[in-house]
């Protein structure tokens, strides 16, 4: 017997969960491993981009695909 699917649910990230602390912890941590300065006036600024967006504002420059 095959149950019928009513909805579906998406949490476009911080607006049934806020996980901004949890993003800030991740990309914190993997910007310290590189040397990079990270601070929470940089994730602010980038919170909400996407990854090539926010590596493109601490990079200065478009990250290579490869490095995505």
């Amino acid at each position: 017997m095959s149950e019928k699917v009513l909805g579906v649910l998406w949490d476009l990230d911080g607006v049934l969960v806020d996980t901004g602390e949890y993003h800030y912890q991740a990309w914190s941590a993997t910007f310290a491993e590189l040397n990079v300065p990270f601070d929470r006036q940089t994730f602010r600024a980038t919170f909400g981009m996407n990854n090539r967006g926010i590596l493109t504002f601490i990079i200065g420059e478009e990250p290579k695909e490869d490095f995505l």
